[in-house]
């Protein structure tokens, strides 16, 4: 019983659950993810995005699923800062309050995401590439 006990008190008094380098994983996984399909299948992606924004419970489920990853990248450090972990804590500061936004009124933003990514070429993929380049270096520097 004092063991469960322990773990319970454990949780309740704010025990770090993700560090920055697992929500910096998580972001450069999604970015890398999304940009070779933009750069790969762009029209396919377009449509399916455009399906998938008209479902509003899954788009909600979604954005909650990012708003929980967002709130557990925080609670290990939520004061931004310019160096590293700290510009972590403001990308999770930014996800956490852009999705939360979002799941009040996501398809306005959709629409007009959807509507610069359609009058885009498909090299918008290599930007969004290189932002997973880019956060997979912070992962590794991060790690050491």
């Amino acid at each position: 019983m004092s063991d469960s006990m322990a773990l319970v008190r454990g949780i309740v008094t704010g025990c770090e659950i993700m560090n920055p380098d697992t929500f910096c994983l998580l972001i450069a996984v999604w970015e890398i993810l999304v940009g070779m399909s933009l750069l790969f299948y762009h029209q396919k992606f377009l449509q399916w995005v455009d399906r998938f924004s008209n479902e509003k419970v899954k788009v909600r489920v979604f954005l909650l699923g990012w708003v929980v990853i967002g709130v557990l990248a925080l609670s290990k450090n939520m004061q931004p800062a310019w160096d590293l972990p700290g510009v972590m804590s403001l990308l999770a500061w930014l996800t956490t309050v852009k999705c939360g936004l979002m799941m009040i009124s996501p398809y306005g933003l959709i629409s007009f995401s959807l509507s610069l990514l359609k009058k885009a070429n498909r090299w918008v993929g290599v930007f969004v590439l290189a932002i997973g380049g880019l956060l997979i270096y912070s992962f590794l520097a991060l790690q050491s």
